[in-house]
């Protein structure tokens, strides 16, 4: 009897005891458990999950013991992010803090370079992905070997400007002035090509100096074939739009026809090309002095041109010759006569 009595208080405690300790469901805002139960009994275990947008600060699981759960409840913490520390970056929208799932620009200052992501989300553990940075930038110095660099520096900053011209022997392709952009130089470099000229093409002549191209400040000598003459000057030289002048030309060398008064020529032509010869005969009554055979050359017929003389004008001078001959023998003849008398009289 006693020790039914005794079974019975135990079994009553007990009963009492479990009641006691039974757990509530715990109360955290925005958490959700494995299971769904209003009430755990001594000794359950649940685990702690916050809702998306929401951090866990304190334990991942809760016991159900004497006392209540154990450890002490955790707290779902709504997640925010506050701006990323980025140098020299502005960003869309002037929040300080943003929510769980907000996604701002980022936009690097004038004069700087981004290197990442254009945009970023709040997430799970702050801004995603990676910070992006913002680098400042620079130009590298332009390759000089070619090119005389005005403002010349080590590097060069944004909006920095250089004058870039080619050296004097190059021919410049490309743009003068050059700005340091987001990309490098903007326009492009130009290019400093080696000035060079090539043989000009002239008909009927000869081309004496170097073989071509011709470099910068190189001269040539034209020399026109034999029977044709240089209508200019006989040089040239490479310049920096090419030959300094315009080509010459050879021109086929021609004489005119002769004007001689009184004459006849034979082959009659307005003009003769170089190298043919005429004959000149003068009309009846006129007398040729001269040589009567002309030839075209470089300057024009080979002789001076021969006259047809009148030939009773070469009489004149015949008669008068003849006249002043007899007047001196007479002269000479009346002389010695004189002195012969004169002596003769002496003795």
């Amino acid at each position: 009897m006693l020790s039914s009595m005794v079974i019975f208080s135990v079994i009553l405690m007990t009963a009492v005891n479990a009641q006691e300790i039974n757990c509530n469901s715990p109360s955290i805002p925005n958490a959700y458990f494995n299971g769904n139960a209003q009430l755990y009994k001594h000794g359950d275990k649940i685990q702690i999950g916050c809702h998306q947008g929401h951090r866990k600060e304190g334990p991942d699981y809760l016991t159900c013991e004497e006392h209540g759960w154990n450890p002490s409840l955790p707290l779902c913490i709504k997640i925010t992010c506050k701006l990323p520390p980025i140098p020299n970056a502005d960003f869309s929208g002037n929040a300080q803090l943003h929510e769980y799932g907000e996604k701002i620009q980022i936009r690097c200052y004038r004069g700087y370079r981004k290197v990442g992501p254009d945009s970023l989300t709040c997430g799970d553990h702050g801004w995603n992905p990676s910070l992006p940075q913002c680098i400042e930038i620079k130009c590298d110095p332009p390759p000089s070997l070619y090119m005389i660099i005005t403002g010349r520096e080590s590097s060069y900053r944004y909006d920095d400007q250089i004058q870039i011209r080619c050296k004097e022997n190059y021919r410049q392709e490309g743009p003068e002035y050059l700005s340091c952009r987001d990309h490098g130089w903007d326009p492009f470099l130009p290019r400093c090509t080696e000035i060079t000229c090539d043989s000009p093409l002239i008909k009927n002549a000869v081309v004496s100096g170097s073989s071509a191209p011709y470099k910068y400040g190189i001269s040539v000598q034209i020399t026109c074939d034999k029977g044709y003459k240089i209508d200019r000057i006989d040089y040239m030289t490479c310049g920096k739009h090419g030959w300094n002048l315009s080509l010459p030309q050879c021109i086929g060398i021609t004489c005119n026809s002769p004007s001689i008064p009184n004459a006849v020529i034979n082959g009659s032509s307005p003009r003769y090309k170089y190298g043919v010869s005429v004959q000149i005969r003068c009309t009846e009554g006129y007398r040729i002095e001269g040589s009567d055979y002309l030839t075209c050359g470089e300057n024009g017929w080979n002789s001076s041109l021969p006259q047809c003389i009148d030939r009773r004008r070469l009489l004149i001078p015949i008669i008068i010759g003849t006249v002043v001959t007899k007047v001196i023998i007479l002269v000479v003849v009346g002389v010695a006569l004189f002195w012969w008398m004169k002596n003769r009289e002496c003795k």
